[in-house]
């Protein structure tokens, strides 16, 4: 999870990813320090690699972590993590595509999918691969 903020939604995400090695990311130390999920959690920096090998994250999350400003290098290490077909999947407040395609592109991922949150208006969730996957 990008963005894991205290942990309060690893519970829902272990729920629907019941089978799988969850792992919290942060920029935020004290939001880390206050996470008690139980997941494992890493601080990461918004221009340090991420602390993970190449190839082995099948699905990145992050909820509402792009009204903030993402940094490039960060979302750049996403292509290098994540498996062949995975994805980052996330949520944001309003559609903004024109400015998530040109972050997403920096980045050399695509959007590949948006829709609204059913019943939440102005919430949307997205779907983004690598360009070079």
């Amino acid at each position: 999870m990008l963005g894991t903020g205290d942990g309060r939604a690893v519970p829902v995400y272990r729920s629907v990813f019941a089978d799988s090695r969850i792992y919290g990311c942060d920029m935020s130390a004290a939001s880390l320090r206050r996470h008690d999920s139980g997941t494992p959690v890493v601080q990461i920096s918004g221009d340090g690699p991420l602390p993970f090998a190449g190839r082995t994250i099948g699905v990145v999350l992050a909820s509402f972590v792009f009204h903030f400003s993402v940094p490039v290098p960060l979302l750049a290490e996403l292509p290098r993590i994540l498996r062949v077909g995975g994805a980052l999947v996330a949520t944001v407040y309003g559609p903004q595509t024109p400015s998530l395609t040109r972050l997403l592109r920096a980045a050399r991922m695509e959007l590949v999918g948006m829709r609204q949150v059913r019943d939440v208006h102005g919430h949307f969730v997205f779907t983004a691969q690598p360009t070079d996957a």
